[in-house]
């Protein structure tokens, strides 16, 4: 017997193509994945969503697992920021707040959650940046 969703996933993969990031169609509209036309496609479903946010904060979480290793040691409060921060900027510009990282790994709060609020900072992401520095502060959810 034919298995035909797994046919037309093939014959679609092979003509729509798959990709891994957002890109323009060939009729200007911007698509991921296996051709779903994100403009005027039907909208994600609640559990699409949740995949990929799974996805994406294991990501975050695995990141900064292994490029500071010391974080498993913070309370999940302020681990909890810095996987926020992963997962907006990625890890590579994370690890650029130098002084905060320092700060979090000596449990100097102050220093951190000064750091966190730097203005270039707060300038990309506005109330966040504070959100984040509060949660230092303070060791409770913002």
């Amino acid at each position: 017997m034919i298995d035909h969703k797994a046919a037309s996933r093939k014959q679609l993969e092979r003509d729509e193509g798959k990709r891994y990031r957002g890109y323009k169609c060939t009729s200007g509209y911007w698509t991921i994945a296996i051709g779903h036309n994100i403009q005027t496609g039907p909208k994600l479903s609640e559990t699409a969503i949740e995949v990929i946010f799974d996805t994406d904060w294991k990501i975050a979480c695995d990141e900064i697992a292994q490029r500071i290793p010391w974080a498993k040691f913070l309370d999940p409060v302020r681990h909890g920021v810095l996987v926020n921060m992963s997962f907006n900027m990625g890890i590579d510009r994370l690890l650029k707040f130098k002084n905060m990282l320092a700060a979090l790994r000596s449990n100097d709060w102050e220093t951190a959650a000064r750091e966190c609020a730097d203005p270039h900072y707060v300038e990309q992401v506005g109330d966040r940046a504070h959100r984040l520095a509060k949660q230092i502060l303070i060791g409770e959810w913002q």
